[in-house]
């Protein structure tokens, strides 16, 4: 994947992130945060330590609800 892509893909990451409300309860957005952080690990777009960064901040989904 482009480094372009990778970036996309990230920023929506991100604003889903930033902008909860736009969404599902934080629980169901934490799941699907989750769930992509895994597939772009998984299909090698972002590295483990990435990944453990998303993860780390979709926690704060549910530490803030």
């Amino acid at each position: 994947m482009s480094k372009d892509g990778k970036a996309d893909l990230l920023a929506t990451w991100r604003r889903m992130l930033q902008e909860p409300e736009l969404y599902l309860d934080p629980e169901e957005l934490y799941d699907i945060l989750i769930g992509m952080a895994n597939t772009l690990e998984r299909e090698r777009v972002i590295s483990t330590e990435e990944w453990l960064q998303l993860v780390r901040d979709a926690s704060t989904l549910l530490v803030d609800s």
